[in-house]
């Protein structure tokens, strides 16, 4: 019971981060600057974490 808990809880974080960074990676490209996901990537880490 508490195992799938966690499982479900890892995989809506890690949906999470998957959206984000696409967004993301959406943003820089028609921004066309690398300077966003340098950004976004701490922030995207601190949120994992």
């Amino acid at each position: 019971m508490v195992k799938r808990v966690l499982v479900s809880i890892q995989r809506s974080a890690l949906s999470g981060q998957l959206i984000l960074f696409k967004s993301t990676a959406l943003r820089a490209r028609y921004a066309n600057s690398s300077l966003a996901i340098r950004v976004a990537w701490p922030m995207a880490l601190a949120i994992g974490l």
